[in-house]
């Protein structure tokens, strides 16, 4: 899965000096660490995030929010 740099960079920037949070290179791009647990990543053309089921069925009726699916 490649990933975006323009993306990543924003994403750096919005995350810059918060508490608790860590850049780590996983599945073929930078992802970003909440206290040590996989919050999101930038991928081409877009982000992935780690909403929690809670959050789960209200998010994925916004437009151009879907599910990540990994095909392999």
């Amino acid at each position: 899965m490649a990933y975006d740099p323009h993306l990543a960079d924003l994403m750096r920037d919005a995350l810059s000096g918060r508490q608790g949070v860590s850049e780590r290179r996983m599945f073929g791009g930078p992802c970003w660490m909440l206290n040590g647990n996989l919050m999101c990543a930038a991928r081409e053309g877009r982000f992935l995030f780690r909403v929690g089921k809670a959050a789960e069925v209200e998010l994925l009726e916004r437009d151009g929010v879907e599910p990540m699916r990994d095909t392999g």
